[in-house]
């Protein structure tokens, strides 16, 4: 079944969707995680991880562009419609993220959004070319976990321990200079890992 976009109408003078969203309209387009970190809550409450169909999402993200960026355009030459994932993992399946941003630059929305959400340090973030794609496609941000830089911590929690990938994936995020948001139980030795990676540019 096709759902038409959300109509947010009647909440544009609402206070708090006019500080949190009148920047970035709210998406989603996935529900659940296909992972089961040892913290995390999601897979409990919501067990079947599974994406809406592509065409669907662009067909979303076409709307906003449609009534929102040649008025954003008139107040701003460089304006782009500002948009936020609100799912639990944006990456959840990388094969149909790919799918949905050469979708998004096919039909000539990459340079027209601005965009990000939660996104799980996986291996092909490590690949300059597949961020290079999510930067065309008009991602420009990410919200992260890396919780932790060690091996066995992150086996515990089954979070990705490859310490190598982890590297390239922040190494090829400030090529692009992405915008990252970066959680961790362990701040002091996350800084110490990403200092470096951050200064050798």
């Amino acid at each position: 079944t096709s759902l038409s976009a959300p109509d947010y109408n009647d909440f544009y003078e609402n206070p708090y969707y006019k500080k949190f969203y009148n920047i970035a309209v709210p998406l989603t387009f996935s529900r659940g995680c296909n992972f089961r970190c040892t913290f995390c809550s999601v897979p409990v409450f919501v067990p079947l991880y599974k994406h809406r169909p592509i065409e669907q999402c662009l067909d979303e993200i076409g709307y906003w562009v449609d009534k929102n960026f040649e008025e954003g355009l008139k107040k701003d030459k460089y304006y782009r419609v500002g948009m936020l994932a609100h799912d639990s993992i944006l990456n959840g399946n990388p094969k149909w993220l790919e799918d949905l941003c050469k979708g998004i630059i096919k039909r000539g929305y990459g340079d027209k959004i601005t965009w990000g959400g939660n996104l799980r340090l996986m291996k092909p973030m490590a690949d300059i070319n597949t961020m290079k794609l999510y930067r065309d496609a008009g991602i420009e941000f990410m919200i992260t976990g890396a919780e932790s830089f060690s091996e066995p911590v992150l086996k515990h929690m089954k979070k990705n321990k490859n310490m190598k990938i982890v590297r390239k994936i922040f190494a090829s995020l400030n090529y692009y200079s992405y915008i990252c948001s970066v959680e961790s139980v362990e701040v002091f030795t996350t800084l110490r890992i990403l200092k470096p990676i951050y200064h050798e540019s």
